[in-house]
C-alpha cells in the first residue's frame, strides 16, 4: 500500500519499532544500513542507540495467614468485577510501592519497589503455586546503555535488541543495595508476621546469593526508551520540536525520544510527549 501525506508524518512506533522503521527507511547509522544493503538517506548514528529500560528483580515470600490475588481468579470473581466493578479482580496487581536511594549522596531515588499480593516472578506467565507476596526491586536510574539493530532489511524480521542490563557495575551495585534494603524491610514491622519462608533464596542470603538471584530472575519492566533520543548534539535523532534531524516533514512521537529513562513509569511522560506534539501541530497550523 502507498499512502501519501500532505503535510507531515508522525511516527509513533515506540522505542522498538520507531528506530527499526527509521533504519529500514534509510535513516540511521550509515555503516549499519549498508550492511543490509539499505540506501542511506540520512546518516544518524543515534537511531537505535542509547537504549535504556528499568530492570526489575522479584523478591518473593510464601505467606502465612493471608489470601492471594490468584485465589479470586475464578468465575465468581470475574462476575463480581463485571457486574459491580468491585472485588479483588479490580486490583492493578502493583498495589503498593516505594522509592529510595541505594546510597548516600544521590540527588534523587534510584530504586523503586513494586509490591504485589501474589507471586509474580515472570510477569504473570505462570500461575503461583502457593500464596505469595512479591517485592519487585526496580532500578529506575540506569547507567547502562543498550542498542537496537536490524537483523534484516525485511520489515517482518524482528530487530536485534540488546538492553545491556547491568553492563555498568554501578547498576549492579545499586540493584544489590536495593535488594538488601528490601530484604531488611520485609523482615520487620507489621509486614514480617505475614511472610513465611522466602522463595528461591535462603533464609539468610549472602551477597553472592542475591547476585545469583539477579542473574536468574532479572527481567524487563517494559519501559524501553531513548532509541530516537531528543537533543541538539550529533547523536540526537529528533530536535526539541520532535522533528527528525535532516528530514523534512517527519516527527517521532513516543517514548523513544526521551534522552534518559524517567525515575518511574513511562506512561504519563509518553502522554506528555503526545501533548507536546499536539501543541507543535497547533502552532504550525
Amino acid at each position: 500500500h502507498t499512502v501519501s501525506a500532505r503535510r507531515e508524518v508522525l511516527l509513533c512506533g515506540g522505542a522498538i519499532n520507531s528506530p527499526q522503521l527509521l533504519m529500514l527507511s534509510g535513516i540511521g547509522p550509515a555503516a549499519h544500513l549498508r550492511e543490509h544493503a539499505i540506501d542511506v538517506r540520512v546518516d544518524l548514528p543515534g537511531v537505535g542507540a542509547n537504549l535504556q529500560d528499568h530492570p526489575v528483580v522479584p523478591m518473593i515470600w510464601h505467606t502465612t495467614g493471608t489470601t492471594d490475588l490468584a485465589d479470586f481468579n475464578n468465575v465468581r470473581g470475574l462476575l463480581r468485577w463485571m457486574a459491580r466493578g468491585s472485588g479483588p479482580l479490580t486490583s492493578n496487581v502493583g498495589e503498593g510501592g516505594s522509592f529510595f536511594r541505594s546510597r548516600e549522596g544521590l540527588s534523587a531515588p534510584d530504586v523503586q519497589i513494586h509490591v504485589a499480593p501474589s507471586g509474580f516472578y515472570d510477569n504473570g506467565f505462570h500461575e503461583p503455586t502457593s500464596r505469595m507476596f512479591t517485592a519487585g526491586v526496580t532500578l529506575v536510574s540506569v547507567a547502562s546503555r543498550g542498542s537496537l539493530r536490524l537483523r534484516s532489511a525485511d520489515p517482518a524480521i524482528h530487530p536485534a535488541i540488546d538492553p545491556a542490563y547491568f553492563d555498568d557495575q554501578v547498576d549492579l551495585d545499586a540493584m544489590l543495595a536495593g535488594m538488601r534494603r528490601t530484604w531488611d524491610t520485609c523482615r520487620q514491622g507489621p509486614l514480617a508476621r505475614f511472610l513465611d519462608r522466602p522463595w528461591e533464596l535462603p533464609a539468610e542470603p549472602t551477597d553472592d546469593d542475591l547476585l545469583e538471584h539477579v542473574r536468574r530472575r532479572a527481567q524487563t519492566l517494559f519501559h524501553p526508551v531513548a532509541t530516537c533520543a531528543m537533543g541538539t548534539g550529533e547523536d540526537a535523532v529528533v530536535d526539541p520540536s520532535l522533528a527528525v534531524r535532516g528530514v523534512s516533514g517527519l516527527c517521532v512521537v513516543d517514548a523513544s525520544v526521551m534522552p534518559v529513562v524517567p525515575r518511574g513509569n513511562t506512561n504519563a511522560p509518553t502522554i506528555m510527549i503526545a501533548e507536546k506534539a499536539a501543541d507543535e501541530i497547533r502552532k504550525s497550523s
